[in-house]
């Protein structure tokens, strides 16, 4: 999840009635989602993936699944 769409390759209008909920009971709308990708920073020959990332502009950190990055990405830790 992101808050800054600029974070989001791929991009898309997101299209249904699921929201975000926040450990304080808050509700946060999502407007868009995709992917993305980077070079991992410990070896350049592997690309790293971000799959069904959430763009919701109210959010104030970036968050991540660890199990589902590990999924997308064929990595484990």
């Amino acid at each position: 999840m992101t808050g800054e769409s600029q974070n989001i390759q791929q991009l898309e209008p997101f299209e249904g009635p699921e929201q975000i909920f926040i450990g304080n009971y808050q509700c946060l709308p999502i407007i868009s989602t995709g992917s993305s990708s980077f070079i991992s920073p410990y070896n350049s020959n592997v690309s790293l993936s971000l799959k069904h990332l959430l763009h919701g502009p109210t959010i104030s950190k970036n968050l991540i699944s660890v199990n589902q990055f590990t999924k997308d990405s064929g990595v484990f830790f």
